[in-house]
């Protein structure tokens, strides 16, 4: 896939590369720093930008996807998984070419299945989680200045041709890759952690590292069409870097959006928290894509299009450190 080349000399995409962790196939991401706000001049007045750097310039903070457990120290890099997960055997997870999606089993367990990973030695591996995903759609976002990845990058395995999942590196699946990241949209739900539906609470919830913790982010009872991003916090939690809908401001149709891929956010069950899936599968058509989200299935529920991703975090880590030099930003359209 076509990839730019102003963008590849950027000290954070050129960072993004190939590595091979207990024989996973990984893409490494280094660690970055990142903004939000809305533009006061110019010919993008009052839309919603974001930027990134590779340092800590004036306005930009440390992307959670970085931040250590104790919430203040800064990892230096973390690694996602090529592939959709798979099976490793009947304990592990995996991401490897050639294989069929590891599918079938719940949420728990395809949490499980990626720490199984971590033994002899091995540290760090994990079902990736909401803020890692948030990094690749930043990251995409930025270098294609567009949110329809159907059609700037590809339209993946979506339309159910070939029918049902297909194997991680088949030829659709391939169309929904970037940067070394294969398929991510398509051919299966990915399941997705640290970002929840509250049991009965009406609320979402989200863990920044320190365990999940209520947002003022409502649930909604239908599914819908973001036409702008939620930017919003609280005490020890931030949306703002992450790419939730907001649903007070949703397209009439998927056409229509800014973001044309479906959310869903539901917070209904008094028995259960809702998990994430991301993505779309196979038969999701246009409502699929990288903005896609489905917090709407209990974390028992299992069935043959929902699996996972494999992601890794390093074991040592250093304090952010503050310097001066030029980021990258870019406007796009939203509120």
């Amino acid at each position: 896939l076509p990839v730019s080349p102003v963008f590849t000399t950027h000290p954070v995409y050129a960072g993004i590369t190939e590595n091979v962790i207990d024989g996973q196939r990984m893409i490494r991401f280094p660690k970055c720093f990142v903004s939000r706000e809305t533009l006061s001049k110019g010919v993008f007045v009052g839309k919603d930008a974001r930027g990134v750097s590779d340092i800590a310039l004036p306005g930009y903070e440390l992307h959670p996807a970085f931040l250590a457990k104790d919430g203040v120290t800064a990892l230096d890099e973390l690694w996602i998984g090529k592939y959709q997960a798979s099976a490793d055997g009947s304990t592990k997870a995996a991401s490897k070419p050639g294989v069929s999606p590891l599918v079938s089993i719940d949420f728990p367990t395809m949490q499980t299945r990626c720490t199984a990973r971590n033994t002899g030695g091995v540290a760090g591996f994990h079902l990736w989680n909401v803020h890692e995903w948030s990094l690749v759609q930043l990251l995409m976002l930025i270098e294609y200045a567009g949110t329809d990845m159907q059609t700037l990058v590809g339209r993946g395995h979506v339309d159910n041709t070939p029918s049902g999942v297909q194997a991680v590196d088949h030829t659709n699946v391939l169309q929904a890759s970037w940067r070394g990241l294969a398929g991510i949209w398509g051919n299966i739900y990915q399941m997705c952690d640290g970002f929840r539906g509250g049991q009965n609470t009406g609320v979402m919830r989200l863990d920044m590292g320190k365990g999940f913790q209520d947002t003022t982010i409502s649930a909604c009872n239908t599914s819908f069409n973001p036409n702008k991003m939620l930017d919003v916090s609280g005490e020890n939690w931030s949306a703002r870097h992450l790419f939730i809908g907001d649903y007070a401001s949703k397209a009439a149709s998927t056409d229509a959006a800014a973001y044309p891929d479906t959310q869903w956010l539901y917070a209904n069950d008094s028995n259960y928290e809702k998990v994430l899936y991301v993505g779309g599968y196979s038969n999701y058509a246009a409502s699929a894509g990288l903005f896609f989200a489905n917090v709407n299935n209990n974390p028992t529920n299992s069935n043959s299009s929902i699996g996972g991703r494999l992601a890794k975090r390093q074991r040592h880590a250093m304090k952010p450190r503050n310097h001066r030099r030029r980021g990258r930003c870019v406007p796009f359209w939203g509120s």
